[in-house]
């Protein structure tokens, strides 16, 4: 028993020890100190960081508070520094933000009236300091859902136009885009699932995606109109975002070798726990091209968009980012034939390249490398017509992202019917 005891010991302590290589900074931190006296606590929402300078919640941790006392508090707000301050005798509550030069200040008829306006300022009421403020946690914090991180929504909608201006012409080792062997449908039923973990800068962050969709194919023609539904939840530290989205892209076959497809997005990103709320508007156009190496067929993959944010209003929030950024998404394809045993399947090996020009973001750059598996089941009609609604796909991948401040991998897994 003695043994087995020490032996626990010994596992708990490893076990102790490997967790602590990863900790995870907290996403809000407050730090108040008032008449020689100090508490420290974090949060994983912002309204409890907001809440953490109530004159209730100040008496309960401070003992020799009062209404009257001088009060200086510090936040970690996402990764921004922030001070706030109650002179002696003063209802008066005053804002600093040393990174953007704001300072702000609150008078309300008592200190928690002056902390509501703090928070309505935070929300709703912050004007173009809000705006600034958003844009530096963009800029200089790596888990903003908004954008300038892999996890963030802009990203998203960068990974999705790209991934479908590509993979509808991507076609397998044994045939040729738009040649007399190449199968297609009518329409296609897609749905999929991704999940993402990252290490960006200090913290760990996971995402969850189902992206929806529907393509249209054209009579006569290997043309497709492909509308998509994302729906996303993105976690950072116990806080959660949740995006949805629509988007619309028309795959243009210009050869047998080469498609393009414009595309157009609308999103929406909302977090009342990371204090955040946007919308995205987006459009782009990629390229898809492909020749033979053997028996191998390899894709180009070029993708050019512009993405800019407006005013959203959700869960008490509403403000406007101000943000717009140009990206290239530029990558390579390569579609291995696998053995006879696996008939109607294919393994292919990516990379990409990924930046962004325009307003100044955390992580602007990165690169990702990835494979997957994929099986494909196609039926014709005697004499080589098509059969509508028989063509389904299935693919499973993975997918490894590096950056300057950042790394981790996504599991993809889709199914077209």
């Amino acid at each position: 028993m003695k043994k087995r005891s020490h032996l626990s010991h010994v596992v708990y302590g490893i076990l102790l020890l490997i967790s602590s290589q990863h900790l995870s900074a907290a996403i809000f931190d407050l730090t108040v100190e008032s008449g020689g006296q100090t508490f420290q606590e974090s949060y994983d929402k912002a309204e409890d960081l907001i809440n953490g300078i109530d004159e209730s919640y100040i008496r309960e941790r401070i003992t020799g508070y009062t209404d009257t006392s001088a009060v200086s508090a510090q936040l970690n707000f996402r990764g921004v520094p922030i001070s706030l301050t109650f002179q002696t005798n003063s209802t008066q509550l005053t804002l600093n933000i040393p990174s953007i030069g704001v300072q702000e200040v609150f008078s309300g008829a008592t200190r928690d009236d002056s902390a509501d306006q703090l928070e309505d300022w935070f929300k709703k009421n912050g004007g173009a300091a809000l705006t600034q403020l958003t844009q530096e946690l963009v800029a200089s914090t790596p888990n903003d859902p908004i954008a300038g991180n892999p996890n963030s929504l802009m990203s998203y909608l960068v990974h999705t136009d790209y991934g479908n201006g590509l993979s509808p012409h991507v076609s397998t080792p044994e045939t040729v885009m738009g040649s007399s062997t190449d199968v297609t449908n009518a329409n296609l039923i897609g749905i999929g699932a991704r999940f993402g973990a990252y290490r960006q800068g200090d913290m760990d962050s996971q995402h969850l995606s189902i992206p929806l969709s529907y393509t249209f194919r054209m009579d006569d023609s290997d043309n497709t109109l492909n509308i998509r539904m994302p729906l996303v939840m993105t976690e950072v530290d116990g806080a959660r975002a949740y995006n949805v989205g629509l988007g619309l892209g028309f795959g243009w076959r210009l050869t047998d070798r080469w498609a393009i497809t414009p595309a157009i997005n609308y999103a929406a990103v909302a977090s009342a726990d990371l204090g955040s709320v946007s919308q995205i508007v987006s459009s782009s156009i990629t390229s898809a091209y492909q020749f033979k190496i053997g028996k191998s067929t390899l894709n180009i993959g070029n993708m050019l968009g512009h993405y800019k944010t407006l005013k959203f209003s959700s869960n008490d929030y509403s403000f406007d980012p101000d943000l717009a950024n140009t990206v290239t998404r530029n990558g390579l394809m390569w579609s291995i034939p696998t053995p006879e045993l696996w008939k109607k399947t294919t393994l292919q090996l990516f990379i990409t390249d990924t930046r962004f020009f325009g307003s100044e973001l955390y992580i602007d750059q990165y690169n990702e490398i990835g494979f997957s598996f994929g099986f494909s089941k196609n039926k014709r009609k005697a004499g080589g017509s098509r059969i509508k609604n028989y063509l389904s796909d299935l693919q499973i991948g993975v997918t490894y992202l590096h950056a300057n401040d950042s790394k981790g991998f996504s599991l993809n897994f889709g199914y077209k019917f």
